[in-house]
């Protein structure tokens, strides 16, 4: 689980779905999340939903999952904000890792330019297969 900026979280995922004229089922629809947990977090009964959740919310409304930290204090290090976003195991490598943060550029670019996760870790694995072939 995640800590997203719990107080506004629900209110940011009701703004934005509101905006988008998407009801509460046809958001379940798009993300696979079910209505009665996408209501339950708008109205602030989960406040820090599994980021498998916020993700598959993110996707589905085509927003980064940093969008729902956008309130984060200003003085966490950009690092501390991807880092919420992370199981607790994965965390340490993000805050004690420099130089993990152009990967994670990577990441969000492809994902601004629609590329899916699944392509990128084919390309990822195609790479690495080469770099093993060289060998």
């Amino acid at each position: 689980m995640g800590n997203y900026g719990a107080t506004d979280l629900g209110e940011k995922l009701h703004n934005l779905r509101t905006e988008n004229e998407i009801t509460l089922v046809e958001l379940s629809k798009l993300s696979g999340v079910l209505a009665s947990t996408l209501s339950d977090i708008e109205r602030g009964k989960i406040k820090n939903p599994a980021f498998s959740t916020i993700e598959k919310i993110s996707l589905a409304l085509k927003v980064s999952p940093l969008y729902f930290c956008e309130d984060l204090p200003q003085t966490m290090r950009e690092s501390e904000k991807i880092a919420i976003l992370f199981p607790e195991d994965e965390k340490e490598i993000l805050l004690n890792n420099k130089n993990i943060i152009p990967y994670l550029g990577i990441v969000f670019k492809a994902y601004k330019r629609g590329i899916p996760a699944e392509t990128l870790n084919s390309i990822i694995d195609g790479v690495l297969k080469m770099k093993d072939e060289v060998k």
